[in-house]
């Protein structure tokens, strides 16, 4: 199956003309991939020069073409850029800028997304959950009140794999908390899931 043939059911009909071209000038692979929790989608080079990017297959649309342009970003800076460029350095943020601006001008994403993309365009993440914003506009249903972001400070909560917490300080975007049993500090994202214990 080609490139477009397995993206096209997973992205935006609004955004095919935009994304056409993009996809015909890719040269590598597109797969994709069973869900996973670490990332939703990433861009290999092999050593012989061929490429391939690999996307989450439970995506929403909005979520699936956000990921599908910051990986072709990073194939266009192997391709065009300095060969050091670090991963989500200068040349991948002005790679994914100019690739999602024209996105952005169509009215393409949905209000939410459209606005979380355009405050963080300045400075684009090196991931969508690095942004809070992003994240919870591509699933309004993580305004759940049991998330790390809603708790006070000191509190103690547990998160799903039965590991306990007592909640820190906040950094840039995640939250010091050290685990009770062993008092070894963790960074947990703000909009995971807990009970408050």
């Amino acid at each position: 199956m080609d490139n477009w043939s397995l993206i096209e059911p997973h992205i935006l009909k609004r955004s095919y003309s935009l994304v056409k071209p993009i996809i015909k000038d890719f040269k590598g692979i597109i797969k994709l991939s069973k869900p996973r929790k670490s990332k939703l989608g990433d861009f290999r080079a092999q050593k012989n020069g061929e490429t391939s990017i690999s996307i989450n297959n439970d995506l929403k649309p909005d979520t699936f073409l956000v990921t599908l342009l910051h990986e072709i970003a990073h194939y266009h800076v192997y391709c065009l850029d300095t060969k050091i460029a670090k991963a989500h350095g200068e040349e991948w943020k002005n790679r994914f800028r100019n690739l999602i601006s024209p996105f952005l001008d169509k009215d393409i994403f949905s209000t939410n997304v459209q606005l979380a993309l355009k405050n963080q365009i300045a400075s684009p993440k090196a991931s969508c959950g690095a942004s809070v914003e992003l994240m919870k506009a591509f699933n309004p249903d993580l305004e759940n009140p049991n998330t790390i972001e809603k708790l006070p400070f000191g509190c103690h909560f547990q998160l799903k794999n039965g590991k306990k917490f007592k909640l820190g300080v906040k950094r840039k975007t995640r939250y010091e908390c050290s685990e009770l049993t062993s008092g070894i500090i963790f960074t947990i994202h703000p909009l995971v899931e807990v009970k408050l214990i």
